[in-house]
């Protein structure tokens, strides 16, 4: 157990502990208790009743633990081969002066930081791990927080006023706030796309697509810390060189308020005020060939028309548009420049009635490919009113040795489908079946067929539909 608090009133008979009654062959570390513990018969302790076979660390408490109205045991009541280390109680609230796994701290210094961080504590092996601490063998993995204005003064955990959920990059992740104090949530607008330029801290070299508007929220807090996870995000080389960036507004220069990267997430120093946040990076390596201005698709006509803009490209060598997963076209790049550049592709391989998923690569001139799913967009093919039904293009096409023709029926249908040689003999029946409304695949294989073209013939109810496919081994 870890990372976990208690703070109302336990009465039981035996086995009871503010905390946890009876805790056996497990580890609780990080936890606090506050409150007040009545027992009845045996085994009670104001943070744990029992402790069998266990280890207790880096925890505290500040309530109470009575029997009969007299004090009781103001951490572990009963022990059976026990570890404890690191641990303190409040005694002025427990009225005691010793007790089993815990030393005794008055009120004062159970609220003064340096109780739990000072190698001269005593009853301290080690720091414990609080937010900005020296001491702290684990400062990138930090649990604990303390202000006057939170938890009357005690220390508190992080985890306990951070705020997750908040929309970020598509790459699997949300963004996190830590602001103690608050009284309300703060107001996050994440806004897919490049900032606004302005001028880089000394040492970083790029920014990442995407920012966020963040208002403060309310109440008196002390400082506040951003954290995302990160392992999704595209073009990093090594992300001990990722910092977040933080500016007043779009006129303003950066200001880098650090970065820590633990288990995939890159969390912030404290900062004491909210604006516009984003991620940078000090690795030249980590630079990506491109800085994309926009990723947009529209359907317009039976197609989709695909479009980019590009603010600079440095040493790019194409793009790859990825649809549904899958790599449709390749696209020559600019190569490096740092003037503005357009690009459109179209397409034409969709059918009315679905939604098609894109994604934008880039290739640099050592074939390193980067994907940007961050920028990924959807869009559906709308079906006019007055179509029964409508037949996409093979796909792909050339092909070897199969090829996929989409149908998207309004209503009923039969459908036959009929493979010609140039010459016009048939080659094969294909399909002749009767189809529901909806969208089907009429799948052609030519694993048996020679290389050449070939005449496809579909037919819908009393309509004709051909088109040539491309059959190369």
């Amino acid at each position: 157990m870890s990372s976990c608090y208690s703070t109302g009133s336990v009465v039981g008979k035996r086995y009871v502990g503010g905390l946890i009654g009876y805790n056996s062959n497990s580890t609780v570390s990080n936890c606090y208790r506050q409150g007040n513990v009545t027992g009845k018969y045996s085994s009670y302790g104001a943070f744990v009743g029992y402790n069998y076979n266990s280890v207790i660390e880096n925890s505290y408490s500040r309530g109470t633990c009575t029997y009969n109205s007299s004090p009781a045991p103001a951490f572990i009541g009963g022990v059976s081969n026990s570890t404890t280390r690191n641990n303190f109680f409040d005694s002025q609230t427990s009225q005691q002066s010793s007790a089993t796994g815990a030393t005794a701290k008055n009120t004062t210094e159970m609220k003064d930081i340096a109780t739990y961080t000072s190698l001269f504590t005593v009853g301290l092996d080690s720091a414990w791990d609080f937010l900005g601490n020296p001491n702290d063998d684990n400062k990138n993995e930090s649990f604990w927080d303390m202000n006057a204005s939170v938890n009357n003064g005690y220390p508190f955990l992080i985890s306990s006023h951070k705020t997750t959920g908040y929309e970020g990059p598509d790459n699997g992740s949300s963004l996190s706030l830590y602001v103690p104090g608050a009284t309300s949530q703060a107001v996050v607008n994440f806004i897919n796309q490049k900032p606004q330029a302005s001028s880089l801290p000394t040492g970083i070299h790029r920014i990442f697509p995407f920012h966020w508007q963040i208002s403060a929220p309310q109440g008196d807090f002390p400082h506040a810390i951003i954290s995302m996870p990160v392992s999704g995000l595209s073009g990093i080389a090594d992300t001990s060189a990722l910092v977040w960036l933080k500016r007043a507004n779009s006129g303003e220069s950066w200001t880098n308020i650090g970065g820590s990267y633990v288990n995939g997430i890159l969390t912030s120093d404290p900062f004491s005020s909210f604006s516009e946040f984003t991620i940078g990076t000090s690795d030249v390596d980590s630079a990506l060939p491109v800085t994309l201005a926009s990723f947009t698709a529209e359907a317009l006509n039976g197609a989709v028309h695909v479009s980019w803009v590009t603010e600079s490209e440095t040493e790019n060598l194409a793009f790859r548009i990825y649809r549904g997963g899958e790599m449709i076209a390749e696209l020559d790049g600019a190569g490096t420049t740092s003037e503005p550049q357009n690009y459109i592709y179209t397409d034409q391989y969709v059918i009315p009635g679905r939604t098609y998923t894109y994604v934008l690569a880039d290739v640099d001139l050592q074939s390193k490919e980067t994907k940007h799913p961050e920028l990924k967009v959807e869009v559906k093919v709308e079906m006019a009113g007055d179509m029964d039904f409508n037949i996409g293009s093979a796909y792909p096409n050339p092909f070897n040795p199969q090829t996929i023709v989409p149908l998207n029926l309004a209503k009923d249908a039969d459908v036959r489908a009929f493979l010609y040689d140039l010459s016009g003999r048939m080659i094969r029946k294909l399909f002749n079946a009767s189809l529901q409304p909806g969208s089907h695949d009429l799948k052609i294989d030519g694993s048996d067929l020679s290389t050449g073209i070939y005449l496809l013939q579909i037919r819908i109810n009393d309509a004709v539909y051909v088109q040539k496919i491309a059959l190369m081994k």
